[in-house]
């Protein structure tokens, strides 16, 4: 169930990335846009805690799990935003009128 959950969110960052690719230029919105939606994520967690469902290390376990992964996923895909540009533009240039 984890490993579907991590895949889910990464299929659908990929699809943010790319709407967000043809919408703007600007890499760092992705970025921006993902810390925000796993800010949002972290209180899954959070609320077992606060309704005692499970203990104290379960709760920073999932925390730092779901830290580790949108990290990844978010830094992953940030860094292809601008190569993408770069080709992009480099096509473009090549190309015969």
């Amino acid at each position: 169930m984890v490993i579907t959950a991590a895949i889910l969110g990464a299929l659908v960052g990929t699809i943010v990335f790319a709407v967000l690719g043809f919408i703007s230029a600007n890499g760092q919105r992705f970025a921006i846009v993902g810390i925000v939606f796993l800010s949002i994520t972290l209180a899954a967690p959070l609320n077992l805690a606060i309704g005692h469902a499970a203990d104290g290390q379960t709760v920073a376990t999932l925390l730092l799990m779901h830290v580790i992964a949108g990290g990844s996923i978010i830094g992953l895909l940030s860094r292809l935003g601008p190569r993408r540009a770069e080709f992009a533009s480099d096509g473009a240039a090549g190309m015969p009128s």
